[in-house]
């Protein structure tokens, strides 16, 4: 759960304009956008608990 916290604290505004842009997509252009809003969930989880420990520390190597 840490690395979540983390991910969210360190690019919550990259996450942000996406989730923004998507909304923008979805609306203006087609439904089919809303395939985005899993794929971005999927790819937070996976970046968050590949880049972060279970303390939330960057991991080094």
């Amino acid at each position: 759960m840490n690395q979540l916290r983390s991910l969210i604290r360190d690019t919550w505004w990259l996450w942000a304009a996406a989730l923004a842009a998507t909304t923008l997509q979805i609306r203006y252009v087609s439904w089919f956008f809303l395939v985005n809003l899993p794929i971005l969930l999927v790819v937070f989880v996976y970046f968050a608990f590949i880049r972060y420990d279970s303390e939330g520390r960057v991991r080094t190597q």
